[in-house]
């Protein structure tokens, strides 16, 4: 029949108490920390993209300062039609020009929500690190 040794059997021994709860609250604290990584690099994504689109205004109104000046000095009727629309443009331009700082900032804070709302709707259902179970919020 073999060896011995190998008939014996260890005996089954109970499980110290609150293992279990042990277990779970360790796995709890690591997908909690896996969750705060994601949300770290997320908000640093969104950061470099916002910086992103504020160097992109700030270049795109150095541009236009300086292209109104070089507009100027161009001869008239140097792009045919498309000249026309390129007054029209100007003229309505200026119509608004002391209220684009508000428009481009009414943009910014339009994008800011929208980046709010995404990161609201993102941590909707995430497990709670107390309980384990899913949160709803609404």
């Amino acid at each position: 029949m073999g060896d011995p040794r190998h008939q014996r059997v260890a005996p089954v021994r109970r499980v110290p108490e609150g293992f279990h709860r042990r277990v779970t609250l360790r796995v709890h604290i690591a997908s909690h920390q896996e969750r705060l990584a994601r949300q770290w690099r997320h908000a640093a994504a969104a950061l470099v993209g916002a910086l992103g689109f504020m160097a992109a205004l700030a270049a795109f109104a150095a541009y236009r300062a300086i292209a109104t000046d070089v507009d100027h000095y161009a001869p008239p009727g140097l792009l045919g039609h498309l000249d026309y629309h390129l007054a029209s443009l100007r003229m309505a331009w200026s119509a608004i020009q002391g209220n684009h700082m508000l428009l481009i900032s009414g943009l910014l804070v339009a994008s800011a929500g929208f980046i709010a709302l995404l990161w609201w709707l993102g941590r909707r259902g995430m497990p709670s690190i107390q309980t384990g179970d899913r949160l709803l919020r609404r």
